[in-house]
């Protein structure tokens, strides 16, 4: 059984999504304790080196029973008012250096959840594509299961498109490579509007009211496909959102938010110079409902180099402001900086840049790999 730590971390190693992996999540808030979910086993590894042996312990396959211990909860330790007291570490992907710890606190945390519950008017059936170590997968989910809605996890031996038409869901939120097969498919059957597509499927449309893509940069050709596909008749709305695990919402359908102070840092370096920066954002609404807070990471020496010295969060992000005016919030997000590469005619361009490039002319093509010394 699972026991309450006030000074240990829960630290969640499965293999997949399931439901074990939910009664766990559950069962680390109800005990008080703050919980990681890592990608997986070496993912584990890499979050319990940060925190340490000693103060983490680690559930790596399903328990028979997940009984809670509840005889000695502290309530003050519970409060969720209590802004110190943290719910969780939201592990970025690590995918260059050290994966950085994102905190959470139960404040925040839960104040989320009854923002989504308090503006919810319908129930929402989702199919969830990515792994509950994602910010986006597991604040979908809590957000479901306080408005007494329903989450499916995705099979990878099924096709999604499949698998949704099976579902019939209310909100359909994925990434870019998820709608990428679910083109392919789509088009491989002559589906190319919204007209056909209700001829064909219309069990998949049947509780529809949303799609949207986010997660990672989505190139203009496929949300187009989006909007051509779902956005025939009105009745279903499509979204390009982008954000970040640190500060959750950023922009919609590349308008920033409201609630943001932004400014474009140019990196000579790198030759990126205005209109182009990495994006750096700054919250000046507490009251904001998207939740963008950055509380920090558990590292102080990483949350330090994260900031600029007048407290703007930098994203790590390269953006470029479309049009033109002191009060235009509208961008476009080039790559990653850490993906900047300098080309054999000593031009930088983005990795991300040159798979837009190729997938957009390439519709056939589901995966690019990019090598560059």
């Amino acid at each position: 059984s699972l026991r309450r730590f006030q000074d240990r971390f829960l630290v969640a190693a499965f293999p997949e999504n399931c439901l074990e992996l939910i009664a766990f999540d559950l069962a680390a808030a109800l005990l008080g304790a703050c919980s990681v979910i890592a990608h997986g086993e070496t993912h584990a590894h890499d979050i319990v080196t940060l925190l340490g042996q000693e103060n983490c312990k680690i559930v790596d396959k399903p328990p028979p029973t997940v009984q809670l211990q509840t005889d000695s909860l502290n309530e003050c330790f519970w409060n969720a008012g209590d802004e110190e007291v943290l719910f969780s570490l939201f592990a970025t992907s690590g995918s260059v250096g050290s994966p950085k710890l994102v905190k959470r606190t139960r404040s925040s945390w839960f104040e989320t959840v009854r923002d989504t519950v308090q503006f919810s008017n319908h129930l929402c059936v989702t199919l969830n594509f990515t792994s509950l170590a994602h910010s986006a997968s597991r604040t979908e989910l809590w957000w479901n299961l306080a408005c007494g809605g329903q989450t499916a996890f995705a099979n990878r031996q099924l096709k999604f498109l499949d698998s949704l038409t099976e579902l019939a869901p209310t909100e359909v939120a994925a990434p870019p490579a998820v709608w990428t097969e679910i083109r392919h498919d789509l088009t491989s059957q002559g589906i190319l509007d919204f007209k056909t597509l209700k001829c064909n499927m219309e069990r998949l449309l049947r509780n529809l009211h949303s799609v949207s893509t986010g997660t990672a940069p989505c190139e203009p050709g496929l949300f187009t496909f989006l909007k051509t596909i779902f956005g025939g008749d009105g009745d279903i709305a499509v979204f390009n959102h982008y954000g970040a695990t640190e500060i959750g919402s950023i922009a919609l359908d590349g308008k920033l938010n409201e609630d943001l102070d932004v400014k474009l840092l140019e990196i000579p370096e790198h030759d990126i110079y205005s209109p182009q920066g990495e994006l750096c954002i700054r919250v000046h609404s507490k009251d904001s409902r998207n939740g963008c807070i950055f509380e920090g990471y558990y590292s102080e020496d990483q949350c330090k180099q994260a900031m600029t010295e007048d407290g703007y969060y930098r994203t790590g992000d390269i953006a470029e402001r479309i049009g033109h005016g002191d009060g235009n919030r509208e961008i476009r997000i080039v790559g990653r900086l850490s993906n900047m590469v300098k080309l054999s005619d000593g031009k930088f361009q983005s990795l991300e840049s040159m798979d837009t490039e190729l997938l957009g002319q390439l519709q056939a093509l589901q995966n690019v790999t990019e090598f560059a010394e």
